[in-house]
């Protein structure tokens, strides 16, 4: 059995980078924490996120965690869809927050993805799209008063491929 020891690896030729594959090579964050309604169903950015891979071979963790709420509605619930730049990469639930007898209904929503299809160098954009059943009004960060909103947060992890 041979035992590697090192202080410092550094990369062969500049602007190559170390990639290990399975590991982290970068995380980006993005948010908000301003509360926000809307009752569309072409529907409105609840996240965003921007993250520029560093090989075509990487893959993307998304991790998310938003504030949701279903405003004053009658059986009506929200829709919420994960894009790449502009293309849709997992419908995340189409019945969330589902509201019942005009009464609010305040959730959490946590949901995590890997996508493994980037295949780019070039900055992309994550967004987390919130819409509107027909008839209801929907909004993220609700919880809490005007001066201590929950936040709702994105984080994108490059992976190595």
């Amino acid at each position: 059995m041979s035992i590697l020891k090192v202080d410092t690896i550094n990369e062969k030729t500049s602007g190559n980078g170390v990639l290990i594959p399975g590991h982290v090579v970068q995380v980006q964050t993005g948010g908000s924490s301003g509360y926000t309604t809307t009752n569309s169903n072409s529907g409105v950015d609840a996240l965003t996120c921007s993250i520029t891979p560093s090989a075509t071979t990487s893959n993307v963790f998304v991790m998310m965690n938003l504030n949701a709420i279903t405003v004053n509605a009658v059986q009506r619930w929200m829709i919420l869809e994960l894009y790449r730049d502009t293309t849709l990469v997992r419908r995340i639930h189409d019945d969330v927050g589902y509201s019942i007898n005009h009464i609010n209904y305040n959730t959490d929503v946590t949901c995590n993805f890997l996508d493994d299809t980037v295949s780019t160098t070039s900055s992309v954009t994550y967004k987390l799209k919130m819409k509107a059943s027909t008839g209801a009004t929907v909004g993220f960060n609700n919880y809490g008063t005007a001066n201590n909103r929950t936040s709702s947060i994105i984080t994108l992890m490059e992976i190595a491929g």
